[in-house]
């Protein structure tokens, strides 16, 4: 049984978003999932690796990446992100690919001028899969959302372990980075996304964006960061000492302020300097270069 398993919301024009940060679609799956050897490990070496350094961790030439999901699921609308992720087919990496998905071929035609319209169906999907098979399972919307699990001292499956599934969701809050200095990134690649993104809105954009990690056991019906649940109460649990950063202007020019459904709409919000990922570019770099074999 998986402890957590991620999935990704429709992609499409992959090779816009590698031409903006190239390597950013690998760095995003490689950041969250492990290794599949090192499951098989982990029972002997992977908790004394740990104590000594989670950022990055080297085992028989296989690396130990900063988070610890048990499989990632990337769902592309138009199969152009499949040149970008054939090398994680490749690799020891718990990964599978959906290239064109679509439920029928109703949504797959909507697709072309609605990109997002299957976001629902795929997070369903998504959580069907995972009954079973997996504890937990979390949409990490596009690749310019990233877990920040409390750098150094990870707390998100120690957490899961301590809820005993009295709940049906555990909702990480979300924090929008932007770069409002610089809006150019040209000659950055996707290890350089800490470095450049370190200002962020102080408080949170939206005071009820979340983002849902499910118990797939407990949950009838998912829909974007909501859930409807077997029982009549809601059995929702929110935690602020593990956090999404949304990475705003990764493939985007637009500012924060430009949103009407911002719950500081027409209100001056002051930027917060927020370093804590700083170091995930080493992290993120070293990834990449393993599993391309350069």
């Amino acid at each position: 049984m998986r402890k957590l398993v991620a999935c990704s919301q429709p992609i499409y024009n992959a090779k816009y978003l590698e031409k903006r940060w190239p390597g950013v679609l690998q760095a995003w799956v490689l950041y969250h999932v492990r290794c599949t050897i090192l499951l098989e490990l982990s029972a002997i070496f992977v908790p004394y690796v740990f104590r000594f350094d989670y950022q990055i961790c080297l085992l028989t030439h296989f690396q130990i990446n900063y988070m610890g999901f048990d499989h990632f699921t990337l769902y592309d609308s138009d199969g152009s992100a499949a040149p970008f992720v054939a090398p994680l087919l490749q690799q020891n990496v718990s990964f599978a690919y959906f290239p064109k998905w679509a439920a029928t071929p109703c949504t797959a035609t909507a697709a072309q001028s609605l990109p997002y319209c299957s976001q629902t169906l795929i997070e369903n999907h998504c959580m069907w899969n995972a009954r079973g098979t997996a504890e937990w399972v979390m949409l990490i919307s596009a690749p310019d959302c990233f877990v920040n699990d409390s750098p150094g001292a990870p707390l998100l499956l120690e957490l899961l372990d301590s809820l005993e599934h009295r709940i049906s969701a555990l909702l990480l809050p979300t924090f929008v980075f932007e770069n409002p200095d610089n809006n150019s990134f040209s000659g950055a690649t996707a290890p350089d996304i800490f470095t450049v993104f370190t200002k962020r809105r102080c408080p949170m954009l939206l005071a009820i964006r979340h983002m849902p990690i499910f118990d797939p056991h407990d949950v009838s019906v998912a829909f974007v960061h909501e859930e409807l649940i077997k029982a009549t109460d809601t059995k929702r649990q929110y935690t602020a000492a593990i956090a999404v950063h949304h990475y705003f202007q990764l493939f985007s020019s637009r500012a924060s302020d430009d949103l009407k459904w911002s719950t500081y709409t027409g209100i001056k919000v002051p930027y917060c300097e927020d370093r804590s990922m700083a170091q995930i570019g080493d992290v993120v770099r070293h990834l990449l270069k393993d599993i391309s074999g350069t």
